[in-house]
């Protein structure tokens, strides 16, 4: 039950001596008063009687709560103990972790704010509506992990690998993925506004009525994606490659993509086929505000080279 230090033992000692303090003293003023000297030995014995009931029914509660807070405890050791082995770097011990976590619902309520999982092996890991704001997992192993309907809001994925990930509807607004490797992913209407794509490996991604508004996608590597429907008003996609990707039905409104690669089997928006002399401009409406020869163009920030140049401090 504890020691004879803790605060519910000394708490029992101390009741204890108090009712059988108070429990003699009212008995020997109340003999001592009338003289009944032989009731003493009655008197006295229904009131021992009376203080152990009392305090057999007051131990019962301290228990009761005794034994809450030691499950408490018990349960926030478990749960920190999870969480370390859910960023081991060994795929067993690390996709266990997201198992057990998921069975006692600590994926979905908040315990997984801001933690770092740095080099995480968690390929295959069962990770679908996890809450993981704010969280860490750059250069993690995130291969054919399934992370539907996750919420990653400002999370660092820098340098991650998300080869084959199930991401449909996925949370990643204002996420930093540097680097990351997302070719083969399922991002069907993922939130992705914002979001930093910059040198990402998005080669054969299905992103159809994904959310890329005010994306940057500065050199990513979108060959042959799948960009049916995909909202991208105001992203930013210098040098993108976009070789065969499709992007008909795309929402391209003001966005930019400077110097995008395309070829005879990117599909534009209106559903044509990309040819000598086409410019994605048709569809962003920044040809107009422009000139082609740069003479009245408004200066662009170059934010390939700020993004590259701050990254590394966002999550310090």
């Amino acid at each position: 039950m504890g020691t004879p230090f803790d605060p519910f033992v000394r708490l029992r000692a101390g009741i204890v001596t108090v009712l059988l303090v108070v429990g003699l003293a009212v008995t020997m003023i109340g003999v001592a008063l009338n003289g009944d000297w032989p009731g003493l030995w009655l008197n006295l014995g229904s009131g021992l009687f009376g203080t152990g009931l009392t305090f057999l029914l007051i131990d019962q509660l301290l228990g009761q709560r005794e034994r809450q807070a030691d499950e408490e405890r018990a349960t926030a050791t478990s749960k920190a103990d999870l969480i370390a082995r859910l960023g081991s770097n060994v795929r067993s011990f690390a996709v266990a972790a997201a198992e057990e976590l998921r069975r006692h619902g600590w994926l979905i309520d908040g315990s997984l704010h801001g933690i770092s999982l740095m080099t995480a092996d968690l390929q295959g890991a069962p990770l679908s509506h996890a809450q993981m704001t704010r969280v860490n997992l750059s250069d993690a192993n995130l291969q054919q992990a399934d992370l539907g309907r996750a919420v990653l809001t400002e999370a660092s994925l820098n340098g991650a690998n998300l080869h084959g990930a199930y991401l449909l509807a996925i949370n990643l607004q204002r996420a930093s993925l540097i680097r990351a490797t997302l070719s083969g992913a399922d991002l069907r209407e993922a939130n992705l506004q914002q979001a930093e794509l910059v040198m990402a490996d998005l080669r054969q991604a299905r992103l159809t009525r994904a959310d890329l508004r005010g994306t940057v996608l500065s050199t990513a590597d979108l060959r042959e994606a799948n960009l049916q429907q995909a909202d991208l008003r105001h992203a930013y996609g210098r040098e993108a490659v976009l070789r065969g990707a499709d992007l008909q039905g795309a929402m391209l409104q003001d966005a930019r993509f400077d110097a995008a690669q395309l070829d005879e089997q990117t599909i534009l928006p209106d559903g044509t086929r990309w040819a000598i002399g086409r410019r994605l401009d048709e569809f962003t409406g920044t040809g107009d505000r422009a000139a082609r020869n740069g003479q009245d163009a408004t200066p662009v920030p170059d934010l390939l080279e700020i993004l590259l140049q701050e990254h590394a401090q966002r999550f310090d």
